[in-house]
């Protein structure tokens, strides 16, 4: 009940936000909001950047039987280090348009895999352990999206897109 608290005081300060940033917006002319849509874009702005990400984590796993009363298997995922690095992009055309995207890779540096195996219950089979390494995962993705810029102030743009 907390979390729903959090998250619904953390949308309401956003809309108040965004409501101030629309109402305190420099007067824009009727002639500013439009665009000329199927016309070559004479102009454009792009942003560029790069990000990266590394991460570490652990995970645990029971699996029961059939019944869910008896712990058959247990997977527990340690010590997972993880590096990605990602680049994105956008254009904008002076006629309303835009393209972005972004292209990312990674990849699973080091980490180990104990998996537990407790069979049926005694003495029909007997307890199992076995440790894996886990450093050979990787990870490539990339999106592409373009839209339109329907609605344009000063120093705001709400527009809509597909990708």
């Amino acid at each position: 009940m907390k979390t729903i608290k959090s998250i619904s005081l953390t949308c309401a300060r956003l809309a108040f936000a965004f409501a101030m940033s629309v109402s305190t917006a420099a007067p824009v002319r009727a002639a500013d909001w439009g665009y000329k849509l199927f016309e070559p874009p004479a102009t454009y702005t792009t942003d560029f950047g790069l990000r990266f990400w590394y991460g570490q984590g652990n995970t645990k796993k029971n699996l029961f039987d059939d019944t869910g009363a008896v712990l058959v298997s247990r997977l527990n995922y340690s010590d997972m280090s993880v590096v990605s690095g990602e680049a994105f992009g956008r254009f904008d055309f002076n006629n309303g348009w835009f393209l972005k995207g972004y292209a990312g890779g990674g990849g699973l540096w080091n980490g180990k895999l104990k998996d537990e195996d407790f069979g049926l219950p005694p003495p029909f089979e007997p307890y199992s352990a076995t440790l894996s390494p886990q450093n050979s995962g990787s990870l490539i993705y990339f999106s592409t999206d373009a839209g339109i810029n329907l609605v344009r102030g000063p120093d705001f743009r709400i527009g809509a897109f597909a990708g």
